[in-house]
Formats: structure tokens, C-alpha cells, sequence
């Protein structure tokens, strides 16, 4: 992602013309090409929104049978294709409410860069990157980084060494499934800092009685991973599927006590699967996830949650996604920032994340140097595609296996 800052252009909005903060530039492998009834073309991403006689929409879920909204009236949509190369694609930034006109066609930018009002800083925003999922299964999972069994080394005497399994956390977030808001999740590698976003789940048409396979199947992938689900409204139901129908191993949940919820496992008096999020919890959600991110200790790697991230900006007294946009990928990272932020989440990673978080900044001010660029590499272990196929997920370089997803 890149940002290039304008300060001398104005760019014709449906106000009337507007100024705007710059351009930024993604490179992308799966874009749209959207051809209207007049030929006019326009390639984006399929995150990109336009609007509609029914309001705004993504392009992804664009078909043949909507009409966007032009400089000359409605016009019919004749075909949408998949841009199945790699390729650069242009944004406008921060225009009169976030509209202006591409192509003739009414668009929205929902991927500003933030500033003042977003909860990440729009400096560290304007450095967050992202990468192209190595896996994605039929139903959207999107997978980055496998994950990491039990592994065997041996240095050049023969000497073995055998490291642990990886230890991760799955964040879900639940909607009703009705095409509006998204039941979306992280899977998050916690073994130790900085921890990683290895996969990521957003779909706003799978139902709550669907969801909790999707959940239980991602978990058990990566290695057991312990499961916080919301547990607002809808995500009673799920967590009651998650345990009771499908058995899986180590949900998380809490107990109330006078200073809110905490923590605890199931083997503890008034333990209650889930968390529910309540102004307290998305008050340490997010104050913990903007610390996590803004000193590098939560790597991400997902576009849309970075997207999400740029529009999720203070109201009131919290923090919401702006009018248009969405927050489903970062309210569940707001709950893993709860979660971080709990006592009792140093016996899962057996690490005091704070802690270290305090002395880096402790020697950053006594060195007076900038905190050098981190490195990562997953070390993943490489799968058979036999597995990868029992475990239903789908290769973006073949499309002859069939997922069960």
C-alpha cells in the first residue's frame, strides 16, 4: 500500500468539487473488471463501493442485475470478470463525505488513511501492510500462515532438538447472516510476540446455524486453538453449538465479578462461554488493540482488516466503523484485545506481553533510537496436500479439488 499526498488538486464529487488528501496506490491479485450498458469500464477491488438505487454496495457483491448510480442517471451493469493477475489500483482519499466520481460512476472510499478520529494512529495506518491469502477454502476462510505442529530439528552434529506446537487463538464475531453485517473472525498466533494474524473469515450470507462448522473446522486446523466468541444476541447460539453439538475443545468464557468479566476456563463457579461486549470490554478492547498494533506487537496481514482499521473511528465516547463502511474483523480484534489485556491469558501464552511492551519502551527511551524493523518468518511446516484436502481447503492455484466447506 502506498500514499502519495496531494495538496494543489480538486476532484469532482457529487457536492461539487472537493479537495482531497492524496492517492493510494494497492497491488492486488484479485480484482474486478465492471463494464456498464454504455461500455464504460472500471477496475477495482471487490471491497471498492458504489452506489446503487438501493444504496451502497460492495463490488464483490455486485451482478448483472443492479444499476449504479453515474454523472448521467442509472446504468446497467452488462458484465462483471475476475482479474485473475496481479495488478495496481487507485484510490482517492478523504473527499466531501468520502464520495466523488470514478469513471462517471458515484464511488465511495471507505480506505482513507486515517486522522484524528480513527482509534490506530494514521501514521502507523499509513505504514500497515497486508499480503494475498496462500490458501482459501470454499466457504471464504482465507489462510496466510499454516499452522505449526510439533517439529523435529537437527543441527549439523545430529543433535535433535524438538520444538512445540504452536499455540493460537480463534476471534469470532457473529451477525445474523441476512447480507449485512459480517459473522467474521481471526485466527491469531499467540506462541510468542509479535503475535500474528494467520487467518481470517468475513462473510455477511452464512447463517448461525452454518457459522459454528466453519469456527470448529478452523479451530482444529490450527492445532486445537482456543475459541473466544461474542456471546451478544445470536452468539449464545453459536457457543451453545460450538459446545454442545460439535464438542470443541477449549472455549474460552468468563465470570462476572464486581470490576466486570474476567477470564476463566470451564472449570471454574459461574463460568459463562463467551464474552459479552459491553461498553467496559470494548473500552480495554480498545485501548489494548491500538497499543498491540501501534508498537508492533500484533503483526496483520489481511487487507480487509487493515481497510477496516482506517474507518473505525471515535463516536461519542467509543469507537465505531463510519457510516458506510464496516467493523466485523475489528471488533473481533478488539475482543482479542480484551483478551490480552486479562490476567489469566499469560497461562495460555505464558508470556506477559505488557510487561515486555513496557521495557522495550523503557530502552527505546533510554537509547534514544528508533525500534528496529521486525522481521518474520512463519517457519510453517509444509502439508500434504492430502490434508490440506481432508480439511476442505482449496488451493487459489487449482481448481480441480472440490471442498466440503
Amino acid at each position: 500500500m502506498a500514499f502519495k499526498q496531494n495538496i494543489k488538486y480538486e476532484i469532482m464529487t457529487p457536492s461539487g468539487w472537493s479537495p482531497f488528501s492524496g492517492v493510494q496506490s494497492v497491488t492486488r491479485f484479485n480484482g474486478l473488471r465492471i463494464t456498464m450498458s454504455n461500455l464504460l469500464e472500471i477496475e477495482c477491488t471487490p471491497e471498492h463501493r458504489f452506489l446503487t438505487p438501493s444504496g451502497w454496495k460492495l463490488a464483490s457483491s455486485l451482478t448483472k442485475r443492479n444499476s449504479i448510480i453515474s454523472d448521467n442517471g442509472r446504468l446497467k451493469i452488462q458484465s462483471i470478470v475476475p482479474i485473475l493477475e496481479s495488478n495496481t489500483y487507485y484510490d482517492v482519499l478523504d473527499t466531501a463525505k468520502h464520495e466523488y466520481y470514478s469513471n462517471g460512476l458515484i464511488s465511495h472510499n471507505c480506505e482513507f488513511l486515517g486522522s484524528s478520529a480513527t482509534l490506530i494512529s494514521a501514521s502507523k495506518l499509513r505504514s500497515l501492510t497486508f499480503s494475498d491469502p496462500i490458501v482459501k477454502t470454499a466457504v471464504g476462510v482465507e489462510i496466510y500462515v499454516k499452522p505449526i505442529g510439533l517439529t523435529t530439528t537437527e543441527d549439523a552434529f545430529g543433535k535433535s532438538t524438538t520444538l512445540p506446537a504452536h499455540t493460537y487463538v480463534l476471534i469470532a464475531d457473529v451477525s445474523h447472516g441476512v447480507g449485512m453485517d459480517n459473522s467474521a473472525f481471526s485466527v491469531i498466533d499467540v506462541t510468542a510476540p509479535p503475535w500474528i494474524q494467520v487467518a481470517k473469515f468475513w462473510n455477511n450470507e452464512i447463517s448461525p446455524s452454518a457459522y459454528p462448522d466453519v469456527i470448529a473446522k478452523t479451530a482444529r486446523y490450527y492445532n486445537n486453538a482456543y475459541v473466544l466468541c461474542e456471546s451478544n444476541d445470536i452468539g449464545s447460539q453459536v457457543l451453545n453449538d460450538l459446545q454442545i453439538e460439535l464438542e470443541l475443545e477449549n472455549l474460552l468464557g468468563t465470570t462476572l465479578t464486581k470490576r466486570g468479566q474476567r477470564l476463566t476456563s470451564g472449570h471454574t463457579p459461574k463460568h459463562r462461554n463467551g464474552v459479552k461486549t459491553t461498553t467496559a470490554v470494548k473500552r480495554i478492547g480498545c485501548s489494548s488493540i491500538k497499543d498491540l498494533i501501534e508498537h508492533d506487537q500484533l503483526i496483520l496481514h489481511d487487507y480487509d482488516t487493515v481497510s477496516e482499521f482506517a474507518t473505525f473511528v471515535r463516536h461519542l465516547n467509543s469507537f465505531q466503523a463510519e457510516e458506510g463502511c464496516h467493523d466485523d474483523l475489528v471488533m473481533g480484534l478488539v475482543l482479542f484485545g480484551w483478551l490480552a489485556a486479562q490476567t489469566a491469558f499469560k497461562e495460555i501464552t505464558d508470556t506477559n506481553i505488557r510487561d515486555k511492551m513496557a521495557q522495550a519502551r523503557l530502552a527505546q527511551l533510554a537509547n534514544d533510537m528508533q525500534p528496529d524493523s521486525i522481521l518474520i518468518s512463519d517457519g510453517q511446516t509444509e502439508f500434504t496436500d492430502k490434508i490440506d484436502r481432508e480439511l476442505g481447503y482449496l488451493d487459489y492455484s487449482t481448481t480441480t479439488v472440490q471442498s466440503s466447506w
